[in-house]
């Protein structure tokens, strides 16, 4: 689940393929089709020779290359709900198999919690109030009650 894409490029269309592969069928030369849908020849070549001709769906964006995702989207889903409940868990507890279903790298963890935008922090020290500090700050207040 890719919050943004990685380059500018873009996939035509399943249509423009589709287009494109017809007018090929038909005879017409790459320069004739670049012309009729303004798409770079470089593009139409590339669509034209990548294609599969014995597969019914050869429209289909190609698989992309690289190790899939550890985990599936749901459990995904399952890992940020768990620390939505328990953020202050560590690292260490949400690798472990119950929170996503998966045994993950506390790296990897890190990582799937960064790119849902879910970071660590350091809670806000509360300093200690002692029956003095309590006595004064109501003296103090009960002083400036009309201040």
């Amino acid at each position: 689940m890719p919050s943004h894409p990685k380059t500018s490029r873009r996939e035509h269309s399943s249509e423009t393929i589709a287009v494109i592969l017809k007018f090929h069928d038909l005879g017409y030369s790459l320069g004739q089709i670049s012309r009729e849908i303004n798409v770079p020849k470089s593009t139409i070549h590339h669509i034209i020779h990548t294609r599969d001709p014995t597969s019914k769906d050869y429209m289909e964006p190609a698989k992309r290359p690289g190790r899939p995702p550890k985990l599936s989207l749901r459990a995904e889903r399952a890992l940020l709900r768990y620390v939505a409940k328990n953020p202050r868990d560590t690292l260490a507890a949400l690798s472990t198999p119950s929170k996503s279903g998966h045994r993950l790298h506390p790296d990897t963890t890190r990582r799937y919690l960064a790119k849902n935008k879910v970071y660590a922090f350091k809670p806000r020290r509360k300093p200690y109030l002692s029956k003095k500090h309590k006595r004064d700050w109501l003296r103090w207040a009960k002083d400036h009650v009309k201040w």
